[in-house]
Formats: structure tokens, sequence, C-alpha cells
């Protein structure tokens, strides 16, 4: 198999379009191309869970290999971020079916549920691709109900957790409960984590960077509710540019998307440096059928023994490809759109 994945072609071309559209469609596109990402991860990982494939993991010659909870949960969560823009195009309803039912076996088997009980105190995070598949559309009455049993109306103790986290187990309680869409999140917890003081660009570390944006996400519900944060937007926004800068120093476009995701998960206008690190991003992943990870250049110059071209772009770049695709689907909500800029080649002009 190649290890270029192209661009999928989300409509035929008919008449002219304006920049807007074909913005669109471009974006279409890129949520589209994520989820057949996920679904090739996540096939992969299933092989190497339980094929012969297991042996040969973790080998300092090959670059980590993929692994199946968190490829679960994150394709869960692109799943949730896609059903939004569900009747949108045809063949990405499609393939997120397909998705989904790759899906309801392992989030929600003999495995899943042997963590929660042998680890309830982090049973919100083991059972989060269940909970997104249920928001999704493709519920399992029989899960919620152990999960219900096992929490018995209280969120359990479990081991101690960073701002973050806690914050990350009360979004998907509110999941859980179906409250969502109607609960904000508890202002206190936020003002709690990282959001809620000046980031250090110059000095943190890019885990610093990653719990910045999550801490976006969980509170923002991925750009479905608003979020009163603790400080000045303006101030936050500021410091995710400065954080993207630094970021696309270092060439990782895995932390430059999810960096990019502030803007319209936090419903701003884009700014002229987000813009231009997104057509940045989306070129680099034209040139190559998918946007590459941290580790990818690595891989790319010193070959790895024993892996196919396309198994190393699976594990050095599924993720970043997926976090393209839920920035896509952000921006692809009602008034977070990109402004026009020069289309790419994805989606070229007529």
């Amino acid at each position: 198999m190649s290890a270029v994945v192209p661009m999928p072609v989300v409509r035929p071309m008919v008449g002219r379009r304006s920049v807007a559209t074909r913005r669109r469609e471009d974006l279409l596109g890129r949520v589209h191309l994520a989820v057949r990402m996920a679904r090739r991860s996540l096939k992969r990982a299933l092989a190497e869970e339980e094929g012969p494939a297991i042996g040969i993991s973790g080998r300092p010659d090959q670059p980590a290999p993929l692994v199946l909870a968190k490829v679960i949960g994150e394709a869960a969560m692109l799943l949730r971020m896609a059903a939004s823009l569900r009747g949108e195009d045809e063949t990405l309803d499609v393939e997120s079916r397909l998705l989904a039912v790759q899906l309801v076996a392992p989030a929600r088997g003999a495995r899943v549920k042997a963590r929660l009980c042998h680890d309830t105190g982090r049973a919100l995070e083991h059972a989060s691709a269940h909970l997104f598949l249920g928001d999704a559309g493709y519920p399992d009455e029989a899960f919620d109900r152990l999960l219900d049993e096992l929490l018995e109306g209280e969120l359990p103790g479990g081991a101690e957790r960073l701002p973050n986290h806690q914050l990350e187990c009360e979004w998907l309680d509110q999941i859980r409960r179906g409250r969502v869409e109607v609960e904000p999140i508890d202002a206190e917890l936020l003002a709690a984590t990282c959001i809620g003081w000046p980031l250090d660009v110059l000095a943190c570390s890019t885990l610093d960077l990653y719990m910045f944006t999550h801490v976006v996400l969980y509170a923002s519900d991925m750009g479905r509710r608003p979020v009163r944060l603790p400080r000045s937007v303006d101030e936050v926004l500021a410091e995710a540019e400065a954080a993207l800068a630094a970021a696309l120093d270092a060439d990782n476009f895995d932390l430059a998307a999810e960096l990019l995701w502030t803007w319209p998960m936090l419903d701003r206008p884009w700014s002229p440096a987000a813009v231009f690190a997104f057509d940045l991003l989306s070129k680099v992943q034209d040139e190559l059928g998918f946007l590459p990870g941290p580790d990818h250049a690595r891989w790319t110059a010193a070959p790895a023994p024993g892996l196919a071209p396309d198994e190393v772009v699976l594990r050095t770049s599924y993720h970043a490809t997926l976090v393209m695709g839920m920035l896509c689907a952000a921006a692809l909500r009602p008034g977070a759109a990109l402004p026009a800029s020069p289309v790419s080649p994805a989606s070229p002009a007529s």
C-alpha cells in the first residue's frame, strides 16, 4: 500500500464557485481524509494488538507503535466532531458510518468493561469512546446502564488528577448525563487550569501547550458551546498565536493544528497569523497526502526496518492528520469560517 493518501474529491466541479464555497469543500475534504486515516489506523492498531506484530512493538529502530486505546478514543472524538457535518456530503457520511461500525466493538468490548470494573476511578476516561459514539448517534443502552451502576450517581474518587484532567472528567460526565449542551463548564475548575494564568511560551514545554489546547476543547465542548474564560479572550488568543509561531518554527504541525482550533472553538475571528498557519499546514498536507507528525521526518530520513512506508505514516502521522480533521470540522461550524484565501491544490479553482 502506498504511503501517500490522496486528498479525497468531495464534489465534482460544476461551473464557477465562490472562493468561500471552494474553501468549504476543501475543509470537508480534509475531514474526510482524517476519517479515512482514522479507519486505517484503527485497523492497524487492532492488528498490532492481536496479531504477530505485537512481538516486535517498541523496537528502537522503529517509530513507536500505535496505542490501541488512544486510537479508539481519538477516532471516536473525531467521529463526534464530524457528526455535526452529517448531510453535508454523502461520501463523508458513509465513511463516518463505517468508522462508527469499526469502533463499536473495541470501544465497548470485554477489555473495556474489565477496565471499568478494575479501575472504576477512571471509568469516565475508559468509557470516553463509548460516550463519543453515543453522542454521535450510536448509543448502547446496556453499556450506559453498566456505567451508571459503576458511578452510582457520583463521580468516583480514584487517583489525584491535575486540573486539566479534572476538567476533562467533568466534560465527559456532562456528555454522559446529556447535559453538555445546557450546562457551562465549572468556572472555578477552569480557572485552576493553565488557561487561568499567563502562558510563558518561551519557557513552557510542548506538553504545557498541548494541555492548553485540550482545556480549550473541553471547556468549549469542541466549539459547541460558549465559554466564559477566566482571563481576557484576547490574551488567550495572543498566547495561542505566540505558541503557534513556536510550533511552526519546530515543524510540529500536530501541535500547530491543535493550537489553531483555539479560534473556531472559542468562536473568535481568525487572525491573519492563524489563517497563514492554516494555509501552510494545508499546503504540507496536500504535498504529502497527510499531515506529518513531529517524528515523521526522522523516520523518513532513516527508514525503519521491517515496516512498510504506509505503516511508518500511520505510526508517525495519524494523530496530526486526525487533529487537522478535527480543526477543519470546527472551522465548518456556523460562525467559525476561515476567511477566503488562495485555494489549495486540494480544491482547485474552476
